[in-house]
């Protein structure tokens, strides 16, 4: 009896560890943005070699707090190489999804984060193929961040368009 019930336990831990893709935990950093003063970008690509559902957690340090956007694609014309994407979040918020297909995208922002920026990427691996089967497929994308405006720098604003409203309101009057 104990050995049935061994083999039972044996049988149903392989069959639920062969559902599973591999998941990919990565620590990546951002660098400068050189176009933006003061902004960080970041990039990423992942390809996985067995089909089944995966969760990916990227994880981007560096640079700053800041507005956060950011996009990821997939493509996958074979059943060897699709990816279906059934959630994207970072740091507790979704992206929107495109629909599933050959060719998906999920995408963010701007939104107001604080780092670390943990993007959490859940999906199927070649949907279509049994789990486990050897498979190249993959997505893709960036990260951008770009500093918050100081309080001051709204202030100087409002004082600069206050101004020119002040000279527009003059050259009618004269």
């Amino acid at each position: 009896m104990n050995l049935k019930k061994l083999a039972l336990v044996a049988a149903l831990t392989i069959a639920s560890t062969a559902s599973f893709a591999e998941n990919i935990n990565l620590n990546l950093p951002v660098v400068p943005n050189a176009a933006i003063p003061g902004a960080f970008s970041g990039g990423f690509g992942i390809t996985h070699i067995e089909a089944g559902a995966f969760t990916d957690v990227l994880t981007f340090t560096g640079g700053i707090d800041g507005m956060f956007s950011s996009a990821l694609i997939t493509t996958g014309f074979f059943t060897n190489s699709n990816i279906d994407l059934s959630s994207v979040w970072v740091n507790g918020l979704p992206y929107a999804l495109s629909p599933t297909g050959t060719l998906e995208w999920a995408s963010i922002g701007p939104v107001s984060l604080n780092q670390p920026f943990v993007i959490t990427i859940m999906g199927m691996a070649a949907p279509d193929l049994a789990p486990g089967s050897a498979i190249s497929a993959s997505y893709a994308g960036t990260v951008n961040i770009t500093p918050v405006p100081e309080p001051e720098s709204y202030a100087l604003m409002l004082a600069g368009l206050a101004a020119l409203g002040f000279m527009v309101k003059r050259r009618t009057n004269s």
